[in-house]
Formats: structure tokens, sequence, C-alpha cells
């Protein structure tokens, strides 16, 4: 997916930062506790960021631009329904 953060953030102490006019590739962070309740996502390629991992971010500090990928399938974590919630028996 790609994401628009809603603030320009820094990462204290590392130089690394992103900026509010700026879309980038994001995943969703689902090795953190409450991810998906939260809506944590990792922004890939942020600004002096050269780790695998990612700025983390929650659902309140972003827009979703694009959707991509398994975002819009059945394995999507967040699009799985109950039997209940599909009308199966």
């Amino acid at each position: 997916m790609k994401v628009r953060p809603l603030n320009d953030f820094r990462m204290l102490g590392s130089g690394i930062s992103v900026s509010k006019d700026k879309v980038y590739d994001a995943i969703y962070a689902t090795n953190q506790p409450n991810w998906q309740e939260r809506g944590l996502i990792f922004i890939q390629g942020a600004e002096g960021d050269t780790s695998d991992i990612g700025f983390l971010l929650d659902q309140t500090d972003y827009v979703v631009e694009i959707l991509g990928g398994w975002e819009n399938d059945d394995t999507n974590p967040n699009s799985i329904k109950t039997n209940e919630e599909k009308g199966d028996d």
C-alpha cells in the first residue's frame, strides 16, 4: 500500500524522518501488539532509514493513498469476516 503521513515526523536521535508532503510504501506492522486494532504500519524508505524495518505509525498518523497487493483479498487480516458476517450458517 502507499500512505501519506498527516504530519512531519522525526525519530529522535536517529536522523530518520517522514514528510507529510510525500507518499511512501508501507506494510502492516504485524509483529506489533494490537497492530490490527491500532492500524499500525511500517513506512518503507523514510529519509535516513537504512533498515529493513521501517518507520512505525498508527492509523491516526497517516492516510492510505493506494491499496495494493493483499489488502484487497481474503488473506487480509483486516478483511477476514466471520461466517455470520458473510451470511453463512
